[in-house]
């Protein structure tokens, strides 16, 4: 029986446990800030590393920059905790090198970026300041907060460029490449692809977060966070192939692109957040006509 992953286990305990908290506080006390919901665009950058988990493998892995954007939903479960998600298109860099000789070509350069949708989730504790003298009946506040949650990710796809000696023995200086997850792809259709056959497509990770959060006007609300994110699993159950790398032969056996690796990653992200509570935007906000009022005044 294939046993379920012990990360998985605790992220799901942790889903469990905030819907559990947000709908008791719904249920119970729903006219409170407590449930306040703000929903709002989100953009960020990452430094990506790849980490090997073969001995016999001998790469240098390189840090490379990723983006992404997305949208974020963020909500009050109850005084000191919030709970928030973002659901985002990323760009995840992947860069190696070849290293040892006996093993793989001094030459060997591969640089990828990988497409995915992703979906972090993580439960933050709250530590509230309050700065500022309050204008028009609102307070300037800024809150910092650390947190975590799982991160749940589908790759769409990749693209990349290979450099190696096999290549130039070839009289080819580099191969641009995107990939395919259909194995069964055969001659002059492997032409510009890599052949990842066996892809997980469907991945999963544990975020780590740190951040301040700003509300300037008392209701917008502006959040900074760290994530550290740390992938739970493989790309790949096989190796990536370039076949249509060598004129005249369709097949390339020489280079690949290992696959039993995790894609771990530093992440930054600014996201502008807005009160979904209507009522509440407008509290304060006098619903009388301008022009009634310019003509109460006249009088």
């Amino acid at each position: 029986m294939r046993k379920t992953p012990f990360p998985l286990l605790i992220s799901c305990l942790l889903i469990n446990v905030c819907f559990a908290q947000y709908t008791g506080q719904t249920t119970n006390n729903t006219s409170k800030a407590s449930t306040q919901l703000y929903v709002g665009p989100i953009l960020g950058g990452t430094l990506s590393k790849i980490y090997f988990f073969d001995d016999q493998v001998r790469y240098k892995s390189l840090i490379s920059a990723g983006i992404d954007a997305g949208i974020m939903a963020s909500v009050k479960v109850n005084k000191n905790f919030r709970l928030n998600a973002q659901l985002i298109y990323a760009l995840r860099t992947k860069s190696i090198e070849g290293t040892d000789q006996s093993r793989v070509d001094n030459h060997f350069k591969l640089k990828s970026t990988m497409q995915y949708i992703e979906l972090p989730i993580f439960y933050a504790l709250e530590f509230k300041n309050i700065s500022g003298k309050p204008t028009a009946g609102r307070q300037k506040s800024y809150d910092w907060y650390v947190g975590a949650g799982p991160v749940f990710a589908y790759w769409v796809g990749t693209k990349g460029r290979l450099n190696s000696s096999n290549l130039t023995e070839n009289q080819i200086d580099h191969y641009d490449f995107t990939g395919s997850f259909d194995g069964s792809l055969q001659g002059a259709a492997t032409r510009g692809k890599e052949i990842i056959p066996e892809a997980n497509r469907f991945q999963f990770g544990l975020n780590v977060t740190a951040g301040l959060a700003f509300q300037p006007q008392g209701i917008n609300r502006i959040m900074t966070s760290l994530h550290f994110n740390l992938m739970q699993t493989f790309l790949g159950k096989a190796d990536g192939t370039f076949p249509g790398s060598t004129p005249g032969t369709g097949t390339n056996l020489d280079d690949i692109d290992v696959m039993n690796v995790r894609n771990h990653n530093i992440r930054l992200s600014v996201g502008y957040l807005f009160d979904s509570k209507i009522e509440k935007r407008k509290k304060g906000k006098s619903t009388i006509p301008a022009k009634a009022v310019q003509r109460k005044r006249r009088r």
